[in-house]
């Protein structure tokens, strides 16, 4: 699934909001949202239809005219999110605040000796937001299928000033697994989206009353290599000001135990997310139905004999998996003004 801007946005239109951003800034991009977004929600029913398995889950007691209004809602945040996404690609890194909730905590994360596996998801504004951890001091690597046709790609898509971490490409042998285990064992940071799979083994999981599969990836690390394994999540709650959330879903130690762990802390990732939409709602973008994408894969639910994988296991950047921007520490840039 490309998403709406994917499947739906053209390089032409992609360049109309950019266009508009600098002339304009974000204001009059999020104005002409107000004419864009009914746009899809009136003629383009695959819009609607690809976000109602969500909303239903979520507001399962709401009317027909509610659960239409709430799809414009969702489909105005994501496209808020895409805006956002392109201003710090023109105006810098710095354009956004982030509250980082216990910041003390995360920093901790961090800066502890050993590898870290970062747990990634289709919320807020990720790929504009994960760059500005100013104490991710670790060498990043992005499970990340890039694709270069992509509308999204380029300026809009992934700030080039960003582009400082080590790619992993999920569609190489073991789904770029090897890679990544090696880059945990050489304590580095490896982000791999949690609620999107590509190819790669699942493993089941309760979200919203339904289950659903997971990649297994980031959770395989965890327990192969000793690493934590720490959910990270971004909301918009401002203008200019988003607010980070995370969850250490295993600590020192790493995972341990048997294959049938996995399945546990798959469970506790999912159990993160719910709390935080219970939150925000509207800050959650797979718009397909997540409940019913197996897509044909083998899936072990319970997390037993699962091998390594022999196909892809991360994300795609339409918007499939994680974005290039990177988690190193850097100065502080400066950002251009955008009215």
């Amino acid at each position: 699934m490309r998403g709406i801007v994917g499947r739906y946005g053209t390089r032409a239109g992609i360049t109309f909001f950019v266009i508009a951003l600098r002339l304009g800034g974000v204001r009059l991009a999020y104005l002409l949202l107000h004419f864009v977004v009914p746009y899809y929600i009136l003629l383009r029913p695959s819009i609607y239809r690809s976000v109602v398995p969500y909303l239903r889950r979520r507001f399962p007691t709401c009317g027909r005219m509610t659960l239409f209004r709430y799809a414009g809602k969702l489909v105005h945040e994501f496209s808020r999110a895409m805006i956002d996404q392109a201003a710090t690609a023109v105006a810098g890194r710095n354009y956004f605040a982030i509250d980082v909730l216990r910041q003390e905590d995360l920093r901790g994360v961090f800066t502890r000796p050993g590898g870290v596996v970062l747990v990634m998801t289709h919320a807020g504004n990720w790929k504009a937001l994960i760059s500005t951890l100013p104490f991710a001091v670790k060498r990043v690597n992005l499970l990340l299928h890039r694709d270069p046709t992509a509308p999204t790609s380029g300026t809009w898509g992934i700030p080039e000033e960003l582009d400082r971490a080590t790619i992993i490409n999920p569609t190489g042998p073991f789904g770029g697994l090897v890679q990544a285990a090696a880059a945990l064992e050489r304590g580095e940071l490896v982000a791999i989206m949690g609620d999107r799979h590509w190819g790669g083994r699942t493993v089941a999981g309760m979200f919203l009353g339904d289950m659903v599969q997971v990649p297994v990836a980031p959770y395989r690390l965890g327990r192969i290599t000793g690493a934590r394994v720490v959910a990270v999540l971004t909301a918009k709650v401002a203008a200019r000001r988003y607010e980070l959330d995370f969850r250490e879903l295993a600590g020192s130690t790493g995972l341990g135990g048997d294959a049938t762990i996995e399945a546990e802390v798959a469970q506790a990732y999912l159990g993160f997310v719910e709390q935080f939409l219970r939150r925000h709602p509207f800050s959650w973008f797979n718009f397909y139905d997540f409940w019913q994408s197996n897509d044909g894969l083998d899936v072990a639910p319970s997390g037993e004999n699962l091998r390594m994988p022999d196909g892809p296991s991360g994300g795609d950047d339409r918007p499939q998996g994680v974005g290039r921007d990177s988690l190193t520490d850097r100065s502080p840039g400066t950002a251009r003004r955008l009215v």
